[in-house]
């Protein structure tokens, strides 16, 4: 859900040695695709994990839960 290829990082199939090895190089000699993928990774974390958004997706949890158990106490 965090690493979207090549935009805020480099998928690679576990256990391809291969893959990370040339990831790796890769990043190790592009500094600008370095800098756009840590830029795009700030970006989306700070998009999907600032505090008002978790507060709000944890209250959404919690009130699922209560209304779940309160259908299951009427029951």
């Amino acid at each position: 859900d965090i690493v979207d290829d090549r935009v805020t990082g480099i998928l690679v199939d576990p256990g391809d040695i291969k893959g990370i090895t040339q990831a790796i190089l890769n990043l190790l000699s592009d500094k600008e695709l370095r800098l756009k993928m840590g830029r795009e990774g700030r970006k989306k974390i700070s998009s999907k994990f600032d505090s008002l958004t978790m507060v709000s997706k944890i209250r959404d949890v919690y009130e699922e839960l209560l209304l779940s158990k309160t259908k299951k106490s009427v029951l």
